[in-house]
């Protein structure tokens, strides 16, 4: 197994997106940060977990990936053997359940609780309409939601507001992968939303997904908290609702998803800065 192959299976960017994402977490919740050590420790659950998650998704995809001709996956190309991929996936749990149980109980049973939910997506709810990119939407938010508990013993509301856009932008982007892989999807067996309802109904169903993040992003601008009347949230949120609605057009035309993986992603870069602004200044 070569290192690009390896990079190329775990998504790195993803986990330091996730562990970013568990640190804007911790500062919505606590505007700072506990110490270094804890953050460390916090950061490397989240980011262990990530890798074992798209490493177990890829063992079980691997041919419907080959159908779908995906010569970005290792596995599928035979690049990566599958006991390779077992044994990223095993380490990968342990170091990230560890790292997790040096912080708090909590978030201990939240990496777990991840980590079985990333099991069944790749074994059972992958194959499921809707449920499986619901489970995909909820991976988006948990992380908001661990930061928030490793500093926290109360859920606040701005760390919910987050995560509940990272779920909507996320359930939107994975209903519009689904309709890219139809053809694999259906030789698999699995039921798709693209396959029970057809592409075109499923990508109005992504289409409503990112205008309600859209909405919710607008949100805390109107209401009384750190982000009332606040123009340093307004900008980067708008922005970002801008992408999304593009990413929206895209999934309703059918093409480019590629783009749409990439804007979905900005998107929620700029609205978690959009978070931060109105909280620090």
């Amino acid at each position: 197994m070569e290192l690009k192959d390896f990079l190329a299976t775990v998504k790195l960017s993803h986990a330091f997106l996730l562990s970013l994402a568990s640190i804007i977490g911790m500062l919505l919740a606590i505007r700072g940060l506990p110490e270094i050590q804890v953050v460390i420790l916090a950061i490397a659950a989240p980011f262990f977990v990530e890798i074992m998650s798209f490493t177990l998704n890829d063992i079980f995809d691997v041919e419907a990936d080959r159908v779908n001709r995906r010569q970005d996956k290792p596995m599928a190309v035979g690049r990566i053997k599958p006991i390779e991929a077992w044994v990223i996936v095993i380490v990968s749990f342990v170091l990230g359940a560890v790292s997790a149980y040096m912080v708090n109980l909590m978030v201990f049973w939240i990496v777990i609780v991840f980590s079985f939910l990333s099991v069944l997506y790749s074994v059972y709810l992958k194959k499921m309409a809707l449920i499986g990119n619901a489970a995909i939407g909820a991976s988006m938010a948990i992380p908001f939601i661990y930061g928030d508990y490793v500093v926290s013993q109360v859920l606040e509301p701005n760390v919910l507001f987050m995560a509940l856009l990272a779920f909507l932008l996320g359930l939107g982007r994975e209903l519009s992968k689904s309709i890219q892989d139809v053809k694999g999807d259906r030789k698999q067996g699995r039921r798709t939303l693209p396959i029970v309802v057809g592409e075109g109904p499923a990508a109005s169903a992504a289409l409503l997904f990112y205008v309600s993040a859209v909405l919710l992003v607008l949100l805390p601008f109107f209401l009384q908290g750190p982000y009332y009347y606040d123009v340093f949230y307004l900008v980067p949120v708008l922005a970002a609702g801008f992408l999304t609605l593009v990413s929206a057009r895209l999934t309703l035309q059918q093409r480019n998803f590629e783009k749409i993986r990439r804007y979905t992603m900005f998107a929620m870069l700029l609205a978690l800065l959009g978070f931060l602004l109105g909280v620090f200044l």
